[in-house]
């Protein structure tokens, strides 16, 4: 169970670091996959990872 919470907690904080560098430098660092790069799509692939992990997280430590 504690490995699932590490799991968890690293997913959390390395798509909240590739949010903030596709939100800071360039969208085409992180959606490079993508046909288009724009910062929406970069909060809404990323943030939206980010905001499930830290929760699941959180559910996780309850």
């Amino acid at each position: 169970m504690e490995a699932t919470i590490h799991i968890t907690s690293f997913l959390g904080y390395s798509s909240l670091a590739i949010l903030l560098v596709g939100l800071l430098y360039k969208p085409w660092v992180v959606l490079w996959w993508h046909d288009i790069q724009n910062r929406w799509l970069v909060i809404k692939y990323y943030g939206t990872a980010t905001v499930v992990f830290f929760l699941l997280k959180i559910l996780l430590n309850g």
